[in-house]
Formats: structure tokens, sequence, C-alpha cells
């Protein structure tokens, strides 16, 4: 047989070979169609459509590595294959390779400029990457090109609502609907537009209309619980909690989410047990987990023991928490605690006996020693001590500001109030996603600071139009609100407090402020949104973690003028008691 000869019988072996490799793959039989890419692959390792779904096939298997390997050896032998590009994209995306990904995308464009999927994997790539702007470039080319490729507007549709579009995010995906009504992710996403919107019984609907496409979207249950949640229906949002963890019983956020709803309702046995899921929550873990050696207190004896307590959260989350600092020393014998350097002065005069740390990374040596038989993160520590409201300390203030700076603040604000009473005020939370809910626009509070009886001392942290704020305010209402600029709370944790310890009542919003002036046991009157937090529980003016606190509550959604309305009520009262 000559050369010709022996060439064409290995055409058609490898023809041969590549189709049953094709059949074995489309039937989903991955180990056979491996062996057949590769038998092709010995015979002739230029065969690019080998390499590439060889490729594929160790995608499927998980093995990212060699997929990403055999599909740039592909690309390497055939480097006008826009298909291989865009798929090489995928993995790279998949495996968190993002820049790779977009050089993988844009290629694969040069070559096939017209291809509306390869500019749909761009725009998701460019939005995980943050840059949304370019992502929505990219889905609007996909759309130019294609106009009915439906997975797209519910892709734009998402990054309009990053960008806080909104209503333009909500005709993204009615635009996704129309072509395709029974788009089931669609109604999910449109429904978490419209719950963000504050249109809650709309949103309610959306998920129930995902519901009736896929009783068994855990998703949409979770989320129609959130909603649930937010207006007030606690029972509903437990029942629909219940309903995803049928489906899916391994679903960590809808076990936490459960548990701020069982918190909210003062069922706080079953709630504090669900709330240790939040550790099986890849963000929170994410945000808030340290590593000690240490085993976990399981509730068991501490006596003669010693236990480590980390933080995790906000400050605001840690001083309320650190109220049982105090309970836990009627149990361990030594308490050793890790937190941030604002709060050490404050806590080291509070809780003498207790040996606290300064929280670095990494973590200071000695809090490593095995010496210490336990560690716990400090949200941990109500599922042993606080399974039901008779728990909770009945201390009005558990932390003790610096009696010299407390007393020369408060000669100082006596002076210039000129016998007025002294109040702290705080109206803003810069928190990332429920600040805005939260927050109270300053000039809704004018019937309050108007009181000729009142002195207003700003106890509003630091943000970035902050003094601007202040000046508008005061050159369209004439009405000043003091400024302490010897008072820095992000320098000096603890002149802060000595402040708010000087004042004879603390108006704020639910931010740290509220919780330091709880935690000192100063009269704190807290301005709550109507979503308020599981922390301020359900219809009801006090709160079981701080004795010398009032809540004000919305009684609709974004409604802070009834709730003004309330506390310029009581503030009469309060002057007239004073």
């Amino acid at each position: 047989m000559n050369s010709i000869d022996n060439l064409q019988s290995s055409q058609f072996d490898i023809s041969r070979l590549f189709e049953q490799a094709i059949q074995y793959h489309q039937a989903g039989q991955l180990e056979q169609a491996k062996v057949k890419y590769q038998e092709i692959l010995d015979m002739n390792p230029r065969h690019s459509d080998s390499s590439h779904l060889l490729g594929l096939v160790e995608y499927q298997n998980g093995n990212y590595a060699q997929a990403i390997s055999y599909i740039q050896q592909a690309v390497l032998v055939d480097p006008e294959q826009s298909v291989f590009l865009n798929n090489l994209g995928n993995i790279l995306k998949e495996t968190g390779q993002l820049d790779q990904s977009l050089q993988a995308y844009r290629k694969a464009l040069e070559i096939n400029p017209d291809d509306a999927e390869i500019h749909n994997n761009l725009g998701v790539t460019l939005k995980e990457m943050g840059q949304l702007d370019q992502s929505l470039q990219a889905y609007r080319k996909a759309l130019e090109i294609n106009p009915q490729y439906v997975e797209v507007y519910n892709n734009l549709g998402n990054v309009l609502k990053e960008m806080d579009q909104l209503d333009e995010s909500i005709h993204a995906y009615q635009q996704a609907l129309e072509i395709n009504p029974r788009y089931v992710e669609v109604y999910n996403n449109l429904g978490n537009v419209l719950k963000e919107m504050d249109r809650l019984d709309e949103s309610i609907h959306a998920y129930q209309q995902a519901l009736e496409i896929n009783p068994r979207y855990a998703s949409a249950y979770l989320n129609l619980g959130n909603t649930l949640d937010a207006k007030g229906e606690l029972d509903q949002a437990v029942h629909a909690y219940q309903q995803a963890l049928r489906i899916n019983p391994q679903y960590a956020e809808v076990h936490k989410n459960l548990s701020l709803s069982y918190l909210k309702q003062g069922n706080f046995k079953q709630g504090w047990k669900e709330y240790q899921w939040r550790w099986k929550c890849a963000k929170f873990v994410a945000e808030n987990m340290k590593e000690f050696p240490q085993p976990m207190w399981d509730g068991s004896s501490l006596d003669g023991k010693s236990i480590l307590i980390w933080p995790e959260q906000g400050m605001g989350d840690c001083i309320m928490f650190a109220s049982l600092l105090g309970k836990l020393q009627e149990y361990a014998q030594k308490i050793f605690v890790e937190t941030e350097y604002r709060l050490l002065p404050l806590l080291e005069r509070s809780f003498p006996t207790i040996h606290f740390h300064t929280a670095h990374i990494p973590p200071d040596p000695q809090l490593f020693s095995t010496a210490i038989d336990f560690q716990s993160p400090i949200a941990s520590l109500p599922q042993w001590f606080l399974t039901s409201e008779e728990g909770f300390p009945k201390c009005f203030a558990y932390l003790s500001a610096n009696d010299d700076i407390t007393q020369k603040c408060r000669h100082k604000y006596k002076k210039l109030a000129e016998g007025k009473a002294l109040v702290g005020i705080s109206w803003k939370s810069i928190n990332k996603s429920v600040g805005k809910q939260k927050s109270i626009p300053l000039e809704y509070l004018q019937p309050l600071l108007s009181s000729s009886e009142c002195f207003f001392i700003n106890l509003q942290y630091e943000y970035d139009d902050l003094a601007y704020e202040l000046d508008q305010f005061a050159n369209n209402t004439g009405i000043s609100i003091y400024c302490d600029t010897k008072i820095n709370p992000l320098e000096s944790f603890d002149d802060f407090a000595a402040q708010v310890a000087a004042l004879d009542l603390v108006i704020t919003i639910s931010n740290t402020t509220a919780h330091v002036a709880g935690a000192l046991g100063k009269p704190v009157w807290n301005l709550l949104h109507y979503e308020a937090d599981w922390r301020w529980l359900t219809n009801r003016s006090d709160t079981p973690w701080y004795p010398s606190m009032t809540l004000f509550r919305q009684s609709h959604q974004g409604d802070w003028g009834y709730v003004v309305q309330q506390v310029h009520s009581a503030l009469d009262g309060y002057k007239s008691a004073d």
C-alpha cells in the first residue's frame, strides 16, 4: 500500500472514530466518548475538533484544568474557530479566570462579530467583573443581532437592576416574558426588582407565577418568603421558607432567613438554632469566618474552662451581642475576646476581668493557643443564653464610657445649650443593602429639630456629603445642628461613647449610634423603617436588648411622616417631664 493509500485509510479510521465519539458524547456516555477522542488524537494530535470536544467532555466531568488545556490546544491548531474560543471563554469564566475569559470572547468576536451568543457571554463576564456599562453594551449588541434572544433580555434586566435602573430592568424582563411567557427565572428576577421598589404585592405575584410554572423552584420560595417577611406576614413567610426546605433541606440561605423570621416572632429557641446555618452561606463565611484551632463551644459546661469569643458582622452587632459577655462570665473561668481596635478601650473598661485582644489579620498569635478550651463567634452565644425573652440580661447599661470625657462634653454642651435639653441626632445609615430604607432625609426631621427647648448635637457618622447636607439644611431652614469637631468616631470610638453618655436623649435610626446609646443605658428613641431588623421584633415599642430604648415604627412602607409625628409628640411630653 502506497503513502496515499495509507493516508486515506488513516483519514477513514479517524472519520469513523470521530463519528462514534460524537454518538457516545451525544448519548451522555462520556467515558466512551473520551476514549474515542483520545484514540483520534493519538493518530493525529492536530485533530482540533477532537481536542475541542475532549475538552468539553473533561468539563462535563468537572476536570476544568484538563478541559482548558485541551481546548487551548484546539485553538493553537485552528485559531479561526470562534466556537473553540467561545467555549474556552465559558470555562475560564466558570473557574473565575475572568480576564482570560474576556480575551477569549473578544478573539472569538474578531472572527465572528455577528454571533449573538458570544456577545451575551461577553456581557455576563463583564458584569461579573463589575464593568456594568460595557456589559450593557454587549447585551445591546446581542439583541441587535438577534432581537428574539430571550436569555439576553433576562441578563439585561439583571445588569440594569445592578445599575439601579429599576424601571428599565422591569421593561427588559417584560420583553423576555413576551417572547417566552413561561420563563420561570425571569419571573423570579422580576419579583426581586419589584421588591426592591417596595411594590411588594406585585413582587409576591411574580414569585407565585414562577411557582405555578415550576412548583419545585426553591429560590422562588426563598424570595417569596423574604417579601412576605418584609410585609410583616411572618407566618406565611415561615411557610414559604419551609416549602423551600422540603425541596432542598440543605438550602443554607433559606435556613438563615427562616431564622430571622422566627426571631422577629420572638421564637428565640427555634430562631437561634436556624441562625447557625449562616455559616453555610458562602458570602457570609467569606466576610466573617475566622480560623482558630480550638473546638467550637457546644454549650457544654465551662466550669474551670476558658473560651475565645471572636467578632462577626458589624460594629452594632458586636455591641449588641457584647451584652452576653457578663452572663458568660458566670460560666467560664477565663474569657478571651477578639474585637475591633475602636471598641477595645470601651470594652476593657466595661469588662475589666475579660482578656481583650485587638483583631488583626492574621489574628494575635496568643489566640491560637490550644490551652484555650473553646472558641465561639459572638453571635452564636444567644443559642445557649437567650432561648426565651426571660433570658435577656436585665441590666440597664453594660458599657461604661470614659467619665472624664463624658463630664467635659456635658459641661461644654450645657454651656452652649443655655438650659435646653441635650439631644443627640442621627439619621443616616451607609449600609449597602438596607441603608437607603433605614435612612431618613434630614429635611423630614425639621419638625423635631425646630424645637426651641432642645439643643441638637450631631451624632451622625461621617459620610461624603455630610457637611454639605448640614449646610444646605441650615440655609434652607435656619436650623443648625451642633457638630463637635473634637469627636470623631472613626478615630476614637471611646470619645464617641463618652459624647453619647453626656446627653439627655438620643434620637436615631437603627444604626451603630442606637446600639451605643442602648448599651450605655441612655434614653434612646429608635426610628424604624417598615421592614425593620429581626432584632427589633414586631408590633412593640420596647426591645429586650436595651431597656432604655423606645421604638417608633413606620405604619406603612416609606411613611416617615407618621414616625416623625409620633416622635414629635413624645418629644413634647419629654420636655414637659423634664
